[in-house]
């Protein structure tokens, strides 16, 4: 495992399939993500204008270098239906060598 501190996975959680699809497409056809992992079947539960909310969702998985992620919450705030959409970024701490690589590549 190589260091990949240059490197986020940033979690987006969509309403729809497709919407995390649309969101996903977009991000690594533009570039800025090598792979977006969609998540179904998630359930969130969060207060929303005073009230305990449930609901079901799709967390999208993003892999990208950090210095798209700026570029990355731009492109899905313009996509995103939700008010305060859920855009986290994490760095990664290691990787697998060709992974990172490949990461690196795509987002050329």
């Amino acid at each position: 495992m190589q260091k990949a501190s240059e490197f986020r996975i940033v979690f987006v959680t969509c309403d729809s399939l497709f919407s995390a699809k649309a969101i996903a497409k977009a991000l690594v056809e533009k570039k800025i993500a090598a792979c977006c992992t969609i998540i179904q079947n998630v359930i969130s539960v969060f207060e929303w204008e005073d009230e305990i909310e449930e609901s079901k969702e799709y967390l999208v998985m993003i892999k990208c270098p950090a210095s798209k992620t700026e570029e990355l919450e731009k492109e899905t705030l313009k996509m995103h239906n939700y008010e305060i959409p859920e855009i986290i970024s994490v760095s990664m701490d290691e990787g697998h060598d060709k992974y990172l690589k490949w990461i690196d590549s795509c987002c050329a």
